[in-house]
């Protein structure tokens, strides 16, 4: 006969039971996750999130909906030695547009087919003085998600004669391929080549600023242009919310900043150092 200790742990196995079959399910679920993330294609959607442009019903050929003054910024595209077509914003400084206001305003607006041919192109080349921000944003979005366009804003507003450049990797918002590290280096060294190259800003004029991904990419393309001969050097160098190695960054990383990714795994170090390797 069943005594009623054996009752007692039938009900509490009883109501134990759903809690049981959630928590396995999760596992597996979790685990079944981990194992998609061995596939290249499916951790760049992670780690770039570049699909997710949070400018879905906006033109970002048309800068002033987010408070820029008409043709502040000119957008236009980049070339990479590739093959790849970056889109790309040049910002003016707040002072040098209030100076050439009405001839900019008579400018057409929109995205610019030739860039050497508009005047805010020109006031940066032609402007001995002119000193230049290149923009690399994180992941996720466009160059005109987000608190980007307040960034670019306040930059223009607080420093005389700073100019902004920043573009959307391969692969974000309207620009083609598709992002890896190389290629993302690739992309920050085009938009340099053209600062200092076509633009002919010399590198003591220009200050890379790079937030959470883009601090990766500017760390990047500061070493790489360094260690040529005679070395590149840029003036500064601004990183917001850097990561100091890609295993830190695994072990704290979160998908759109809210979910925790790796956090159990990195519990496990040789479970961590293989999906690192993968």
């Amino acid at each position: 006969m069943k005594t009623d200790e054996d009752a007692k742990m039938i009900s509490i196995s009883a109501s134990l039971k759903p809690l049981i079959i959630t928590i396995a399910a999760c596992s597996s679920l979790y685990l079944t996750f981990l194992g998609l993330l061995t596939i290249r294609y499916l951790q760049d959607h992670v780690i770039y999130l570049h699909r997710v442009t949070l400018t879905w019903f906006q033109d970002v050929n048309v800068p002033e909906q987010w408070g820029f003054l008409r043709n502040q910024v000119t957008p236009f595209y980049l070339i990479t030695p590739d093959g790849e077509t970056l889109h790309t914003w040049h910002i003016l400084p707040l002072e040098t547009y209030r100076r050439n206001e009405k001839a900019l305003r008579d400018e057409p607006t929109g995205l610019c087919q030739d860039i050497k041919e508009r005047l805010a192109f020109k006031l940066l080349r032609d402007n001995p003085s002119s000193q230049l921000v290149i923009y690399l944003h994180g992941a996720a979005g466009t160059l005109g998600s987000g608190w980007r366009p307040q960034s670019y804003r306040a930059i223009s507003a607080a420093a005389q004669n700073v100019h902004i450049l920043a573009i959307d990797y391969r692969g974000f918002g309207s620009s083609t391929g598709w992002p890896s590290e190389a290629g993302l280096l690739t992309d920050a060294l085009t938009l340099a080549d053209f600062a200092m190259k076509m633009a002919g800003i010399r590198p003591e004029r220009i200050v890379v600023f790079g937030q959470s991904l883009g601090t990766g990419v500017s760390i990047a393309l500061a070493h790489h242009l360094a260690i040529q001969v005679p070395p590149i050097l840029f003036a500064g160098m601004v990183l917001v919310a850097p990561f100091a190695n890609v295993e830190l960054l695994t072990q704290t990383y979160s998908v759109a900043g809210t979910i925790p990714l790796l956090s159990p795994v990195a519990k496990i170090p040789h479970a961590l150092a293989f999906l690192n390797e993968r």
